[in-house]
């Protein structure tokens, strides 16, 4: 399991975040890179517990009282983009909608893609109201 490389004199551990951050999307803004390194280190060490949480939860009995409409938004280079067609199956007694972004959009489509986030979630409002 990924854990947050230990805090060394000089300052490989940040290389390390830093290489990591910049694996998951070669192509986001530097910016980007950078609040999430940041981000990454002021977590340090509970880094990985939330990863954790979220991992431990049950989802298949979570999901299965989703009542309301729901939507999913993936784009092509999203890192958990296998997870849509799994979770939009589980969601059974819901009206669920997946919406696929623009091929290159990735883990953080919502700040490389903001526009197109914002139009399927307005279209997708009109459906549903």
């Amino acid at each position: 399991m990924y854990t947050n490389p230990k805090v060394c004199e000089d300052g490989s551990h940040v290389t390390c975040i830093w290489d990591r951050i910049r694996a998951k999307d070669p192509s986001m803004p530097v910016e980007l890179s950078q609040r999430e390194a940041v981000l990454s280190l002021q977590a340090g060490i509970n880094y990985v517990g939330g990863y954790q949480a979220v991992a431990d939860l049950d989802m298949e009995a979570l999901l299965s009282k989703v009542r309301i409409p729901v939507l999913i938004l993936a784009g092509g280079r999203d890192s958990l983009k296998g997870c849509v067609n799994p979770t939009a199956e589980r969601l059974k007694h819901c009206d669920c909608t997946i919406k696929w972004l623009a091929e290159e959009a990735g883990t953080f489509a919502c700040d490389t893609h903001p526009d197109a986030v914002a139009d399927a979630i307005a279209d997708w409002i009109q459906t549903i109201s």
